[in-house]
């Protein structure tokens, strides 16, 4: 049967059958018919225009694949390479009547501990320092140091105003920014020197003594904020945009102040509440620095005088 069905089929193709119809011959290449030129020409030419759209897809891919890595290369080595962005000036502790240390900032300066400017964010210039102080009760204010402003850090100059007046021991004309204790050692000033001002300045008083405290400086555009132990104890509104100088950071110069000093950083941007706060919990690092002696009051450094709405932002 199988073999009378295949007849039939041949038959029909080849136009005989019941009807006697003639179907159309189907001319279908053979196997050997593949080889020919002829016939598989146009499979070649498309198969090599395959080949050039392929070739320049991989090409724009090795140029796309190669400049990220490019870029991520040279995030790296700036990661690696460049100044930190919020260094310790001083990683330690230092006595305040022996410090007279000076912070180079010129690169080139083996010692230098450089400050990098504020990133200038939408909101302006933003710049935050920290550092934590130890006060001892003051001896007798001899006639020379009266009315005189003690230096505890500033960034620029180094010169003091020596006449007399409410400014008397402040560093002229940069402070930017600059941190001094008063005479009697009932107060700290902050002064921040801007484009229009070289002597903007506010004052906390009723500062704790014989404890660890700490002070942190936060300048967001024209506005300077102090913080005591991470709370907001005064603002000051700056009348233009602060002045962020070239010069060296000094630290306890001018026969400095009785007491210590620790901990003090820069951070080139604005630090947020919980970045302060977490400041305050780690609280100073108590390694001596060179000729300091021992680290007072090593348990008790917090005043908890700032935690009870005494101090209001003005």
């Amino acid at each position: 049967m199988n073999l009378n069905a295949n007849t039939n089929v041949n038959a029909n193709a080849n136009g005989g059958g019941a009807g006697g119809g003639m179907l159309p011959a189907m001319n279908i290449p053979t196997l050997n018919e593949f080889k020919s030129p002829d016939v598989v020409s146009g499979s070649k030419s498309f198969l090599d225009s395959n080949s050039y759209v392929a070739k320049t897809a991989f090409l724009i891919l090795t140029v796309i694949v190669f400049v990220y890595l490019l870029r991520a290369c040279v995030a790296i080595m700036g990661f690696l390479f460049s100044p930190n962005s919020s260094p310790y000036l001083v990683n330690g502790l230092i006595d305040g009547k022996v410090g007279n240390l000076r912070i180079p900032q010129d690169p080139s300066n083996p010692n230098a501990v450089t400050i990098i400017r504020s990133k200038n964010d939408a909101g302006g210039i933003g710049i935050t320092w920290s550092v934590w102080l130890y006060i001892k009760q003051n001896s007798k204010i001899d006639a020379d140091n009266a009315g005189k402003w003690r230096h505890v850090f500033n960034k620029g100059s180094r010169e003091p105003i020596t006449t007399s007046g409410d400014t008397k021991g402040i560093m002229t004309p940069n402070n930017g920014p600059g941190l001094y204790l008063k005479d009697d050692y009932s107060a700290i000033r902050v002064v921040m020197s801007t484009f229009n001002s070289k002597d903007k300045s506010v004052d906390v008083g009723n500062i704790p003594i014989n404890k660890w405290f700490n002070v942190i400086i936060r300048v967001e555009n024209t506005v300077l904020d102090v913080f005591m132990n991470g709370d907001l104890a005064k603002r000051l509104p700056l009348e233009s945009v602060p002045f962020q100088n070239y010069g060296d950071v000094n630290v306890a110069i001018n026969n400095g102040f009785n007491g210590a000093i620790s901990s003090l950083r820069y951070y080139n941007s604005v630090l947020g509440t919980r970045a302060i706060a977490n400041i305050v919990s780690e609280g100073p690092k108590l390694n001596a620095i060179g000729a300091s002696g021992g680290a007072p009051g090593i348990m008790d450094y917090l005043s908890m005088r700032w935690f009870h709405n005494q101090w209001n932002a003005d």
